[in-house]
């Protein structure tokens, strides 16, 4: 199933689902490369919290377009597509076999070069003015102001969507025009064999706990301590994702530590939920079945 006539392989599914260890296991067999599409783990220095494969497992398949660029530096989707189609034919021109893991659907089809996105650049000053005055006045208040100067984009991005909304006010503010105004064109995903992993919400969540209790016995109280000394403020958008952003409110006493895992799990459901209502629009994808202590190595040999 993953032979080149067929296409390449695509692994993706919610967080804590197991692509990172199934990929692995696949890209050990063919003896390939592994593309992430993971929209967190591009940060450097954000190693725990993002769960980036591990040295063993880069070991034994190397990654790609992981630690890309600092938490504090702007790095769009459509910078990642640019940097990710280049890589894919540089493994095609080398001959090296290579398959896609991830669970960011943006960067996911992006990747397999579905969408082509405005080359608007980004303002770092701009925005962190837009984050600034998100802070003090609430994104609601952002909101209305996209409403009165791109009315279809205010449609389409929900008032706590602070992230697009501030993207939308940017791209207003650097070009004049309403980021609605872009055309972005969709092609057909060719060459590509796309496959989901489920897991049952229960088994899902005891997956998320364990993997929550490993990521802070691994460190990620002093990751994140680390990164904030190192300059990089709990107000940027990376340092707000789930994990980051508990561990700095228990940092701040306003968790305990027992309350910031149990919303790191919590809100990776949610995450969780709303990454499977997305891949459920593609009819393409074959979904299997993950129980919640799996033998990848076993349905890797069975994808072969």
């Amino acid at each position: 199933m993953v032979s080149q006539g067929e296409g390449t392989l695509v692994i993706l599914g919610p967080t804590g689902a197991g692509k990172t260890s199934l990929g692995v296991e696949v890209a050990s067999i063919i003896g390939g490369h592994i593309l992430s599409a993971d929209s967190r783990q591009i940060y450097k220095l954000m190693d725990i919290g993002t769960a980036k494969p591990t040295k063993e497992e880069r070991e034994r398949a190397p990654h790609h377009l992981i630690d890309l660029v600092f938490p504090d530096q702007p790095f769009s989707v459509a910078d990642f597509q640019k940097v990710g189609r280049e890589k894919i034919a540089e493994l095609e021109g080398m001959g090296i076999p290579y398959l896609i893991v991830g669970g960011s659907p943006f960067y996911l089809y992006a990747l397999m070069g579905s969408f082509f996105f405005p080359t608007v650049g980004a303002d770092p000053q701009l925005r962190m003015a837009l984050e600034r005055e998100a802070r003090e006045k609430g994104s609601f208040f952002l909101h209305q102001r996209l409403r009165e100067v791109d009315p279809v984009s205010a449609i389409r991005i929900h008032f706590n969507d602070l992230k697009r909304i501030i993207r939308a006010l940017e791209v207003w503010e650097l070009t004049g025009k309403p980021l609605s105004s872009f055309s972005y064109r969709k092609m057909e995903v060719e060459g590509f064999r796309l496959l989901g992993l489920r897991v049952q919400r229960e088994d899902l969540r005891k997956r998320l706990e364990r993997r929550t209790e490993a990521m802070f016995e691994s460190g990620l109280v002093e990751e994140v301590k680390s990164l904030l000394e190192g300059g990089f403020g709990p107000d940027l958008m990376p340092m707000q994702s789930i994990g980051y952003r508990e561990v700095i409110e228990m940092l701040n006493g306003k968790l305990s530590l027992k309350e910031a895992k149990g919303l790191i799990v919590q809100r990776s459901l949610q995450f969780a939920k709303r990454q499977m209502t997305w891949f459920k629009r593609d009819p393409r994808i074959r979904w299997i079945e993950i129980p919640e202590s799996p033998d990848f190595g076993r349905i890797a040999k069975s994808l072969i």
